[in-house]
């Protein structure tokens, strides 16, 4: 039973996290969508047996077929924890509207709790009320830009997938260093790629100047345990194709990348 339950828990975690890459997308990576709408707990699973998820699958269908705007269903992700549906309506000059719906299969059936909420994030978002929940605290623009480089990653471990490891500079003097495990353990033995690794790192700091403060990511994703985080299938990466890792290689070795002590 216990092996049961973590496929069952494996599997939803997986669905959630494809459902999660598709809520950034439709919401075209505004940070503010995803931070209201998590402010509540968890749907639990995700079921075709209740009478609610088949009445929001028949809606999403209706919506295509009527309107050709695009539905997401909330209980497919973790992120979006607030409202049943959120319909997307593309407009002329790239507008565009997003409708947040609480659905109800009976329509005498009114739950104030949960239409609150919903108002809430909706004017949260639209006019700067109080965010749902008992903080009341609100969104604020900073006025900072966030600014990534997806690409100098993305080119990372394209060219450490061809030469086991590559070290790349990044914008504002930070420096990215990308191993690809097993293309490391096709090109050496596993001693010798954490030789290279090591000597590569160390390198990286000498001629960048760099303090070795480090930020180490490992591909073991979040997914649906933080509902801030970005997902996986947001990055614009390439998954190649590999041989099996030798065993020798296997290990908790991982990309490492030093950032100057003012940095946070």
């Amino acid at each position: 039973m216990e092996g049961w339950r973590l496929e069952s828990d494996v599997l939803e975690r997986q669905l959630r996290s494809v459902g999660d890459a598709m809520a950034w997308r439709a919401f075209r990576y505004d940070r503010r969508y995803i931070l209201t709408l998590r402010r509540n707990e968890s749907p639990g699973p995700m079921t075709l047996s209740k009478e609610g998820t088949v009445h929001e699958i028949q809606f999403a269908e209706q919506q295509w077929s009527e309107h050709r705007s695009f539905v997401l269903l909330h209980d497919i992700t973790d992120c979006l924890r607030i409202g049943d549906v959120t319909v997307f309506r593309d407009g002329d000059d790239d507008e565009r509207d997003i409708l947040l719906y609480e659905l109800k299969t009976n329509p005498r059936r009114r739950e104030s709790i949960q239409l609150t909420r919903t108002r809430l994030a909706a004017e949260a978002l639209h006019t700067g009320g109080p965010l749902p929940g008992p903080d009341k605290a609100v969104l604020v623009e900073t006025g900072v830009p966030y600014a990534t480089h997806l690409s100098v990653l993305s080119d990372a471990f394209g060219r450490a997938h061809q030469e086991g490891l590559k070290t790349m500079r990044v914008p504002g003097q930070r420096g990215l260093l990308a191993l690809d495990i097993p293309a490391a353990g096709n090109r050496w033995y596993a001693e010798e790629a954490t030789r290279q690794f090591h000597a590569a790192h160390t390198a990286l700091l000498r001629r960048m100047r760099l303090t070795g403060q480090h930020t180490c990511f490992s591909s073991g994703d979040s997914a649906t345990r933080n509902t801030m985080a970005v997902p996986w299938g947001v990055y614009p990466l390439q998954i190649p194709q590999v041989e099996p890792v030798p065993p020798a290689i296997r290990g908790p070795v991982c990309g490492r990348a030093a950032a100057p002590s003012r940095d946070r």
